[in-house]
């Protein structure tokens, strides 16, 4: 069986899978009820709180799962993956770095959204400032996942090939996928 057909199938499975063990929804069951309740509706306290705070909200995951460990993860194990006290206060200084870019660009992100939320609470949107807010909404989640990306890229180099392996293992992500770039083939 060629590769194709064996991927077209794996796909049809994986559909079948999801739209058979989804229960549909019932009648009355509405998926935002009580949302209505936020103070920024498009935002949960989990994410508004982690924007105030520089957290990543997984913007990074791209980077984290090709084996570009992110400052704060690799603080979290620094012991158990022998970082140097070198190793340890320039990723110390990297995340600091990172928290002082993500923290004001999460700030105006969520400024961003109110504004967009009393656009629509107050009846005052129009296509031109819909337009206008939705993009400076894009732009600012733009910005700030490129501030998590580049805290993840400037990261790895610091660490050993050594170390970078018992991170993937510790973090659960050794399943051998990385081994193909490694030797050069894909």
């Amino acid at each position: 069986m060629s590769m194709r057909i064996q991927t077209t199938i794996i796909f049809a499975l994986a559909a079948f899978l999801m739209i058979t063990s989804t229960p549909p929804t019932k009648a009355g069951q509405q998926p935002y009820a009580g949302q209505q309740n936020r103070p920024v509706k498009a935002l949960s306290e989990q994410v508004i709180e982690g924007l105030k705070t520089g957290g990543g909200l997984g913007m990074a995951k791209t980077a984290e799962l090709n084996r570009y460990p992110g400052p704060l993860h690799i603080l979290e194990l620094a012991d158990k993956i022998n970082l140097t006290d070198q190793q340890r206060n320039t990723v110390e200084a990297l995340y600091r770095q990172m928290k002082a870019e993500a923290i004001p660009k999460g700030i105006k992100l969520i400024a961003a959204e109110v504004a967009l939320e009393k656009l629509f609470s107050q009846g005052t949107v129009t296509l031109k400032n819909l337009k206008e807010t939705v993009s400076k909404i894009a732009r600012l989640k733009g910005e700030l996942r490129v501030v998590h990306l580049k805290y993840h890229l400037k990261s790895k180099p610091l660490l050993t090939d050594q170390q970078l392996k018992m991170y993937t293992n510790l973090r659960g992500y050794s399943n051998g996928a990385h081994k193909k770039h490694e030797h050069g083939s894909h």
